[in-house]
């Protein structure tokens, strides 16, 4: 089935670095296109703890808005006072549908830290805009609906911080599944994310997506660092 999908989001200018545990995956992923794509939930509940984030897929802030406060008199419950003043409130917001992420890191992230961390094989994938225009191009023959095409992303570091504007509904929408705790922040990661959009007695639950371009990735090569 063809679906109307588009590239979009935001790419760096160079390149980006993929970590693989095993050779032989690296060597799929840029010999044939052959890759996963994992689940939100599957970080969530993996048992690898160096890769697991329970908040994974939710989104907190703390920001600017008026803040509602009631107080009792403890000797009579029926004597209380309520105000209202500037503050900051916490925002939470998650997506309901199946989320699904090729993850990266981006240039300025310490290649022995993501070898320790991830695995020894590093590929670095120099045209990432192109490899989202490939994804996109594989998702439209594939049986399930999504949203738009590839987005692309880096992670924002901001979970649970106290941040200085308001989120729209668009802006909450996205940070729940770019958003980490700073906890994560040596990763430097940069995400690809589809967004399954069938009706909920059809949307995908296993925890990866195999994805097959059919074709090498000639932009993307294992490094010796």
């Amino acid at each position: 089935m063809r679906q109307d999908l588009i590239t979009h989001g935001e790419f760096p200018s160079t390149h980006i670095f993929k970590a693989f545990s095993k050779i032989g995956h690296a060597e799929e992923f840029i010999e044939k296109g052959l890759f996963r794509m994992g689940s939100l939930k599957s970080y969530r509940e993996t048992e690898d703890s160096r890769r697991r984030d329970k908040t994974e897929g939710f989104s907190h802030t703390r920001e600017p808005g008026q803040v509602i406060q009631v107080y009792f008199d403890r000797n009579c419950l029926d004597n209380f006072k309520v105000t209202e003043e500037s503050g900051y409130i916490d925002i939470h917001s998650a997506l309901g549908n199946p989320v699904y992420i090729l993850s990266t890191s981006l240039p300025e992230v310490n290649i022995n830290y993501l070898k320790n961390k991830f695995g020894p094989f590093i590929v670095q994938i120099n045209n990432p805009i192109q490899l989202a225009h490939d994804i996109t191009k594989h998702l439209k023959n594939r049986i399930e609906k999504y949203a738009g095409g590839v987005e692309a992303a880096p992670v924002s570091y901001t979970k649970s911080k106290q941040v200085n504007t308001r989120s729209d509904n668009f802006r909450l929408s996205t940070l729940s599944y770019t958003q980490k705790p700073s906890c994560f922040s040596p990763e430097h990661e940069f995400r690809f994310i589809i967004i399954n959009m069938d009706k909920p007695s059809k949307r995908i639950t296993h925890p990866y997506l195999e994805i097959d371009l059919k074709t090498p990735i000639s932009h993307a090569k294992i490094i010796n660092v």
